[in-house]
């Protein structure tokens, strides 16, 4: 196994501009930051071209070290997995993915679909990720400004964005794939009279969120079949944008249930 001790090691340096989204395009290689992240990835067979340890005998089970034969394995201090590490995160396993976006052509339209119309923040999108998974549904990151591979979104996911169906598209594209394929539009908004467990979210269907801040783009509004809203009792006017998806994402598992 190669050691690295020091953060001037030029393969450091250069691990460190993945901190920028123009480095991770740009490199075409992004972090995935954490064991449970680390080993979700390779479990969903994600490629991975290095992967970065501070114990000489990391806990990856053998048949995950099957997925590993393109992957070099590193030894670093903890000092250099320190400088490499995001927020407070001190990681004991950190690997390098390439830099791929799943392909339009490939996504399946059929099912539940919850679309992230401009959703800004990554941990935001990163927690819907993670209900998508836990709902068996399938994520629209309709943006055409978000990293997809932002370590943020990753661990707000807990790494279920690697096994999760999901496709980032330009905002215009998305709402035209969704009418072409004939998918009903559900656009979560405060003003409108229904309330989500008032109408038909049984699948094949689009739940439309927004940010918290401008809520969903009056485009996908005019476009939607459906308004909803989430009852508000108290002196607050809306919700976290990840707790409204979780809402209506299991509403609409439970309709199917019934």
């Amino acid at each position: 196994m190669k050691r690295i001790t020091s953060p001037k090691n030029e393969f450091i340096r250069k691990l460190k501009r993945l901190h920028s989204a123009s480095q991770r395009r740009k490199q075409g290689m992004f972090p995935i930051v954490g064991k449970r992240e680390v080993v979700r990835a390779l479990e969903a067979k994600f490629p991975i071209t290095h992967i970065l340890s501070t114990n000489e005998n990391p806990e990856i089970s053998e048949h995950l070290r099957k997925n590993l034969a393109n992957t070099e394995l590193i030894w670093v201090s903890e000092h250099v997995m320190e400088e490499l590490s995001y927020g407070e995160t001190k990681p004991e396993l950190l690997a390098i993915g390439k830099y791929v976006l799943p392909s339009p052509e490939d996504f399946d339209y059929s099912g539940r679909i919850v679309v992230l119309a401009d959703i800004e923040k990554p941990g935001n999108i990163g927690a819907i990720m993670r209900v998508a998974d836990a709902t068996g549904s399938k994520v629209i990151i309709a943006s055409e400004h978000i990293d997809p591979w932002n370590p943020n979104i990753i661990r707000a996911s807990t790494g279920t964005i690697f096994s999760l169906p999901w496709v980032l598209l330009p905002p215009q594209e998305a709402l035209r794939q969704l009418e072409k394929q004939g998918i009903p539009i559900v656009v979560a908004t405060p003003e409108a009279e229904e309330t989500y467990w008032d109408v038909d979210l049984k699948s094949p269907v689009a739940i439309v969120v927004g940010s918290e801040h401008l809520g969903v783009p009056q485009s996908w509004k005019d476009s939607a079949d459906i308004l909803v809203s989430i009852p508000m009792l108290g002196i607050a006017d809306s919700l976290n944008t990840s707790a409204s998806a979780a809402l209506l994402l299991y509403e609409s598992l439970r309709q199917e249930r019934v």
